[in-house]
């Protein structure tokens, strides 16, 4: 038990899913599930660095 408690049951329900499954959007590296494979992605963005979204005003990779 993680001791954490939530006011949504099925809030709860995907806590509990998403801390005792092995999920495909988990990363490599750092062990963390995401639910949503996108957010997995933003999470490797984060391990790599890289910035795939220029600014289109400025072109840089703020």
């Amino acid at each position: 038990e993680c001791g954490k408690s939530f006011v949504i049951r099925f809030v709860l329900v995907i806590h509990q899913w998403l801390r005792t499954e092995k999920h495909p959007s988990e990363h490599p590296v750092c062990g963390k599930s995401f639910g949503k494979s996108s957010n997995l992605q933003r999470r490797r963005w984060i391990h790599t660095g890289e910035k795939p979204y220029p600014c289109p005003v400025c072109g840089n990779d703020c």
